[in-house]
């Protein structure tokens, strides 16, 4: 007796299953997926030493939500678009870099970064707070801080300075005249002039610091006027008056001969 093959295939879309219960699942080719909605109720785990992606992959969706964890140990990842992360907390182990023109743009309440951050893009953008709670911050490039208000509740330890100095000597100068016209001391934190007489007569030398370039606003510090400088003297002027500009005026009466250095730290 000859017995009848009843295998029927449902040819309802929606109702069609597919179950895969291989150990492994070998794709040799292409695999292309061309519903409008793929949907993954349950887990997907990769548990390949290596997964290799040659081609692109392209997430075109609104939103993509991944309630689980993410784990990329790759080590490189490239996302040439926009990449948005909504979740309470986002833990990376390893490094990341942003290198070229990518721009990043951090909407979190809090961002807490325990370990090294390394920042390479020409332009860095924080829209909330920051809080940095790591015991050293070293910053090797510059930092242009353009808010409007900032505040630091903390201690901010800068280790770096830069020095602003200049030297000049006369010879034989007689009556008055200026040394170091125009000097702008406004971001130094502290500078001095060095007088030293080098010559066989004495003279007197003045501070005057002004908060212009005009020389009807400059005035005598009155801690340092008219100043005696004796022959072999070496004096120090400490710029102790705080101003936009400052400068040496002297009086070598019938002549005179000295050199005079500034130096100031930022």
């Amino acid at each position: 007796m000859k017995q009848v093959n009843n295998l029927v295939f449902n040819t309802v879309s929606s109702q069609l299953r597919t179950l895969i219960t291989n150990p492994t699942l070998t794709v040799a080719g292409d695999m292309q997926i061309t519903n409008a909605t793929l949907t993954v109720a349950g887990d997907v785990q990769i548990t390949n030493p290596t997964l290799t992606v040659a081609g692109g992959v392209e997430i075109t969706n609104t939103t993509l939500t991944v309630v689980g964890d993410v784990e990329i140990t790759n080590p490189t990842l490239t996302v040439a678009g926009d990449v948005e992360i909504t979740n309470t907390a986002l833990t990376v182990q390893g490094e990341v870099a942003l290198t070229g023109t990518a721009s990043v743009e951090i909407t979190n309440t809090s961002l807490t970064v325990a370990g090294d951050v390394q920042i390479t893009n020409p332009t860095l953008t924080v829209a909330g707070d920051v809080e940095i709670t790591n015991t050293t911050l070293t910053v090797t490039g510059d930092v242009e801080i353009t808010n409007t208000t900032l505040t630091v509740t903390g201690g901010v330890n800068i280790a770096g300075h830069e020095i602003a100095e200049t030297n000049t000597t006369l010879n034989n100068v007689t009556g008055t005249g200026l040394v170091f016209d125009g000097t702008d001391i406004s971001e130094i934190t502290t500078g001095s002039y060095f007088v030293y007489n080098t010559g066989t007569n004495q003279f007197t030398i003045s501070l005057q610091v002004s908060p212009a370039a005009d020389d009807n606003l400059y005035a005598f510090d009155v801690d340092n006027d008219d100043i005696p400088v004796p022959v072999d003297a070496r004096l120090i002027i400490a710029i102790s008056k705080y101003g936009r500009y400052a400068r040496l005026l002297y009086d070598a009466g019938a002549g005179a001969t000295f050199s005079a250095y500034y130096v100031g730290q930022m």
